[in-house]
């Protein structure tokens, strides 16, 4: 089980010894909601902010995406999984690129032509977010459990005893505003590839973002796809409409599936 880690601290000006040292004793991480401005409010205004996990000033945002596309809200039901970096309170939708998602079964047809057929659903109850910590268990019975560090994350996904195999995809086609390009291999227990993106509020902006996911065992089996077709046992694909997965053999017990590190890195071009 992922715990996150609080840590808080006081600076204290002279004089004042009395009120730090009740402040230092408190913790103040605790009294942080992350779900804050992410419903709309009677006016029909958002706050647009985004509850994954993170740290202040990382570069890792470990968030659920809506489907559509569009920012997430509390009261969404489904998502398209959980994007590694965002832009939180922006009045464009921009970043939201890498979503994970964790489904049962192999995929049969190319996420990028039939993106609403791959999803998690949820109720809003059964999220949970903190500083640096956010969790939600799906209706098929997977849970999800983020955490992040400044430049990493590690994930830890449960899926239900027996049943499917167990499926990670990573759809590589998607962000909240556009991608120009992508590429992705899969070698082993990694996945690694880049994703060009950009055009932040219709502005010629763009950026290439790097990552690499590492699982904690080899999968018993890998592919990738385009908008064309799925490729079962094909470990390179690039185009802006690719992605990959990886699947692991279900048992007759309930299957605990790490990403023991989660990294990026990004490259500004213009």
């Amino acid at each position: 089980m992922i715990t996150p880690v609080k840590n808080a601290f006081t600076v204290c000006p002279l004089g004042s010894s009395l009120v730090c040292q009740s402040q230092a004793s408190d913790d103040l991480a605790s009294r942080v909601d992350p779900f804050i401005g992410t419903s709309t409010n009677p006016i029909r205004d958002n706050g647009n902010t985004i509850p994954g996990a993170a740290t202040p000033f990382g570069m890792l945002y470990w968030s659920p995406d809506n489907p559509d596309g569009t920012f997430y809200r509390y009261g969404d039901t489904t998502t398209r999984g959980f994007s590694l970096n965002y832009l939180s309170g922006a009045g464009c939708g921009t970043n939201g690129e890498i979503p994970i998602l964790s489904i049962l079964g192999i995929p049969q047809t190319p996420p990028p032509q039939y993106p609403l057929t791959y999803k998690g659903a949820y109720k809003p109850g059964d999220q949970k977010a903190e500083p640096g910590y956010y969790s939600v268990k799906f209706e098929s019975g997977i849970n999800v459990r983020l955490a992040a560090a400044p430049r990493s994350g590690i994930a830890e996904l449960l899926y239900p005893a027996g049943g499917q195999d167990h499926t990670l995809l990573v759809d590589l086609s998607r962000n909240l505003s556009r991608v120009t390009d992508a590429q992705v291999k899969i070698q082993g227990k990694e996945i690694t590839g880049s994703v060009d993106g950009g055009w932040f509020c219709s502005a010629e902006n763009h950026y290439r973002i790097f990552f690499v996911i590492e699982t904690e065992q080899v999968p018993d089996g890998f592919g990738t796809f385009d908008e064309i077709a799925v490729k079962p046992s094909v470990p390179l694909a690039k185009g802006r409409s690719t992605g990959a997965y990886i699947t692991f053999v279900s048992t007759v017990r309930a299957c605990t599936s790490r990403l023991e590190s989660l990294t990026l890195a990004s490259q500004t071009q213009d």
